[in-house]
């Protein structure tokens, strides 16, 4: 449970960089005092929607290709949990089916040895690489098998334009 509240903190977190005024005028109100304070917005990619009437309330580059590795930290969380696999397990950090991880800046040692839930929290919190890896690694078929659930995922959601 602690995990599901942090990662509606995290999309929550999204929201931060507009102010108070914005979220709290009306649909068309929004659109001309989002113009006006876009460029104190933080991120180069915002996407704001009334999930009652899916109206989109601030877009910021909404269209353009962007890496994105945050919200592929949320996806490796979301499709952990789905596997409901024992989140005090201690699991190892292993990196040895993603080779493009050898060299990479972490705070945390190869062979390391953390429960899932701790995986998890590195992963959502730090933004840690080797955590999200080990996570696909330890993952129920292993790496390929967590890609395709990944991928799956994403189409469930109505994610376009992913791989």
């Amino acid at each position: 449970m602690k995990i599901c509240h942090q990662l509606a903190g995290l999309l929550l977190a999204g929201l931060v960089g507009l102010s108070p005024a914005v979220l709290a005028q009306t649909p068309p109100k929004v659109k001309a005092a989002a113009a006006a304070t876009a460029q104190r917005l933080a991120s180069n990619h915002a996407l704001v929607v009334d999930l009652k009437t899916n109206q989109v309330l601030f877009a910021q580059n909404p269209d353009q290709v962007a890496p994105i590795a945050s919200v592929t930290k949320l996806m490796t969380a979301m499709v952990v949990l789905d596997a409901k696999q024992p989140l005090d397990q201690v699991i190892d950090i292993d990196i040895s089916e993603n080779p493009a991880m050898r060299g990479v800046f972490s705070r945390v040692r190869l062979g390391s040895e953390l429960t899932r839930r701790d995986m998890l929290q590195l992963a959502l919190m730090s933004s840690e690489n080797r955590a999200a890896t080990s996570l696909a690694y330890h993952y129920p078929g292993g790496q390929k098998a967590f890609v395709a659930a990944m991928n799956a995922k994403a189409r469930a959601l109505g994610m376009k334009n992913t791989r």
